[in-house]
């Protein structure tokens, strides 16, 4: 999944699937993703420069390549418990992203997920360890 021009493409299986919201980019602000939904696809909301805040269902166990990359608005997110993967790049450039709660149930983070986020500090889940 990519974007251009404020659509975003998927081009899995060799042909382009354009999202219903690809033509509302700039102004999509807040996302609540439904219950029932596994995983949150490659690229979806890639590019959504004014999207602040991201409500995901316990129901939600992935969270594809890039799904979030270039939320450059994004200050913060809660991944519920039943994540077991967060793909690569998914939240690359997210440069506002100051907080991340990460459960113990991660059990893969791909390449850059987090790259880019300037502000961030890091801690591994909202969990207390020594």
């Amino acid at each position: 999944m990519s974007y251009y021009d404020d659509y975003s493409y998927d081009y899995t299986y060799g042909y382009a699937y354009i999202a219903p919201w690809s033509g509302y980019l700039n102004v999509i602000s807040c996302v609540e993703i439904e219950y029932g939904v596994t995983k949150i696809g490659d690229g979806v909301f890639s590019g959504c420069k004014n999207l602040k805040e991201i409500i995901i269902p316990e129901s939600v166990t992935e969270i594809g390549n890039s799904a979030f990359s270039g939320c450059t608005n994004l200050k913060e997110i809660a991944i519920p418990k039943g994540v077991t993967e967060i793909g690569y790049s998914a939240f690359n450039g997210c440069a506002n992203l100051t907080k991340i709660e990460i459960p113990n149930s991660i059990t893969e983070i791909g390449y850059s997920a987090f790259n880019g986020l300037c502000k961030f500090n890091k801690n591994r889940n909202s969990e207390q360890h020594n």
